[in-house]
């Protein structure tokens, strides 16, 4: 049996209709599972209505094979039409997005940043050069509706890292900062993998201040499961950052997120843990525990926020830190002049104290300079941050960026930028102390917050 153009031209314009009025309109990427749910209700009907109501050619009804058949045809043309639908839209000034320049297969489909990704996983970089070759900003091709307030678990996190609470981290931070002085003092003269001591450094002390417990990597030696699923999470996470409606997906399906959904269970039992058991030294998730319990009557939103922010806390406290101690010792042990001037500035604090203070170290004007040097030239998150623009949009210089559009300022490329930064791939740590010149617009540095 054959589909009949009736068939075909139902499906299809089912599919057109699906796109214009539904998918259209709010945010989907997290719904993949609903959606494909949908799919099977939609070809569930259709085949006992084949069954039921369906006659051959022959004038025969339909057998339960034949109904099959008809049903997986009309919902391929449904599906089809849906993917027709969204590609003209993509390519066509009916988009909001349409006169922004990049490449052809950009506009169709996030799958072909993700290919460059994965190509080099160096997805900052794939970046970089498509600004060289279309400019300053390129399209991202959906728009959203849905919005999170940051602004409310913005005073919860302030007081977590007030002053008060600084100065309470302070000898925690020195424990393990001692703990890795006196492992690297151990391997003189022998070579390490620096990169990992310093994972296991910030995740020692990422553990003891976010969570109340260490993970003893320092004095074990050894790497802690919670590091390693960590770093797989990333490795996901960092791999389908563009293809976000596949995370659900992973998470239904055990054999593609068995990973993840350990993690998760991690996170979720430390959660529980700080709940039954209050912390005899404040955490930095104790704070936003205290926040969540203050509510009369949490929603599920509300428990999914916390885990969700004791994720941040897991990976921005630790990946982030291990990640800018091994570039900076890498630029140090790469700039001679540098590291001697360094180790100079370092040399005269210690000769007047033993044991300086975090205010101490805060006036160290070349350390500052050096870190701020690192930071800009491998920025933590080099790829940038998403943001939402106003529903009202918003306007760069000359360019109208619609409201309710999803965009990034990739901190890779703006760093390295001749406009900004004078002699932008070099590590240059006077630019931020002697050579303010070197600076063009300090205002755009900002790697913890673009």
């Amino acid at each position: 049996m054959y589909p009949t153009l009736l068939a075909i031209g139902t499906g299809a314009s089912s599919g057109i209709l699906a796109h214009i009025l539904l998918f259209r309109n709010g945010e989907w990427d997290l719904h993949t599972t609903k959606i494909l749910q949908g799919l099977l209700i939609v070809f569930g009907l259709l085949e006992l209505s084949f069954k039921r109501l369906g006659a051959t050619e022959a004038g025969s009804p339909y057998s339960f094979l034949e109904s099959i058949i008809a049903s997986m045809y009309m919902v391929s043309f449904l599906v089809s039409g849906i993917f027709c639908s969204i590609f003209i839209y993509r390519i066509s000034f009916f988009h909001h997005l349409y006169k922004f320049p990049g490449p052809f297969m950009a506009r169709v489909s996030n799958l072909y940043l993700t290919k460059r990704s994965v190509a080099s996983f160096q997805l900052y970089r794939e970046v970089q050069d498509l600004h060289r070759r279309y400019g300053d900003i390129d399209p991202q091709h959906y728009p959203s509706s849905m919005r999170r307030s940051f602004m409310q678990y913005t005073p919860t996190i302030r007081l977590a890292v007030k002053d008060l609470a600084l100065r309470d981290y302070e000898p925690r931070v020195v424990k393990y900062t001692s703990q890795l002085l006196d492992r690297l003092e151990q391997s003189q003269g022998i070579p390490i993998d620096i990169a990992s001591w310093f994972k296991f450094y910030s995740f020692d002390t990422m553990g003891d201040l976010a969570f109340g417990q260490s993970f003893n990597m320092l004095t074990d030696g050894v790497k802690h499961p919670f590091m390693a699923l960590v770093e797989s999470h990333m490795v996901m996470a960092g791999t389908f950052s563009q293809l976000i409606w596949m995370f659900p997906l992973f998470r239904a399906m055990p054999f593609l997120g068995r990973e993840d959904a350990i993690f998760q269970k991690w996170l979720e039992t430390q959660v529980r843990h700080q709940e039954q058991n209050k912390p005899e030294l404040p955490n930095i998730f104790s704070w936003l525990l205290e926040d969540y319990e203050s509510q009369l009557y949490p929603k599920e939103q509300d428990w999914l926020n916390l885990q969700a922010d004791m994720q941040l806390i897991a990976v921005a406290g630790s990946d982030t830190t291990s990640v800018t101690l091994t570039c900076l010792f890498f630029l140090l042990a790469t700039n001679k002049n540098a590291c001697v001037r360094l180790q100079e500035e370092i040399d005269d604090l210690f000769s007047s104290s033993s044991e300086p203070s975090h205010s101490s170290f805060s006036k160290l004007r070349y350390l500052q300079a050096c870190i701020d040097e690192t930071l800009r030239l491998f920025p933590p998150v080099p790829s940038g941050l998403q943001r939402m623009t106003p529903a009202e949009g918003l306007r760069v210089g000359d360019i109208f960026i619609p409201g309710d559009t999803i965009v990034t300022v990739p901190s890779y490329t703006l760093y390295r930028d001749e406009r900004y930064f004078t002699a932008p791939d070099n590590f240059i740590p006077e630019r931020w102390t002697t050579k303010p010149d070197m600076v063009r617009d300090v205002s755009v540095f900002a790697p913890f917050s673009v």
